[in-house]
């Protein structure tokens, strides 16, 4: 990656208070029956606790955190939420 430390911040471009967050985030195609997306959740879950995958996502300035079934409907709407206002 090129040096990128000429270009200035946000808050020096005068975006003062302004936030820039990444997030990613595995879907299921609708319908995809709940016990199925808890076993899938359960499993990614695990990998990203394994220390190989989590330093490996850290180094590269992700922050893994895991959640349940319900926690990336309610974020995406919250997210959408805040980005519209």
């Amino acid at each position: 990656m090129a040096d990128a430390t000429a270009v200035p911040t946000l808050a020096e471009s005068g975006y003062r208070g302004a936030v820039m967050e990444s997030f990613n985030v595995i879907l299921a195609p609708a319908g995809t029956p709940l016990p199925m997306r808890q076993k899938l959740n359960r499993e990614f879950d695990a990998i990203l606790k394994e220390t190989s995958i989590r330093e490996r996502l850290l180094v590269q300035g992700f922050e893994p955190l895991g959640g349940s079934v319900e926690d990336a409907p309610r974020f995406l709407q919250e997210t959408s939420a805040s980005a519209a206002n």
